[in-house]
């Protein structure tokens, strides 16, 4: 997966629907799926990728004077 590449995998297998965030890094990934889990209705597991214990990037932007 590319750099900077986030995407929100959602699965649907007999009636179970699993949100998957890719490429978010750290709690990030909660603040992406937030909206998306509370529209499907009650969590009944949240299972931590190794992505969920990186520390996230931080974009920087240097305004010179």
């Amino acid at each position: 997966m590319g750099a900077n590449m986030r995407k929100i995998v959602v699965r649907i297998n007999k009636g179970q629907v699993t949100v998957t965030p890719e490429g978010y890094q750290g709690e990030t990934c909660k603040d992406a799926t937030k909206l998306l889990e509370k529209a499907l209705g009650k969590v009944t597991a949240d299972t931590p990728t190794a992505e969920m214990y990186q520390i996230p990037e931080i974009e920087s932007v240097r305004e010179d004077a």
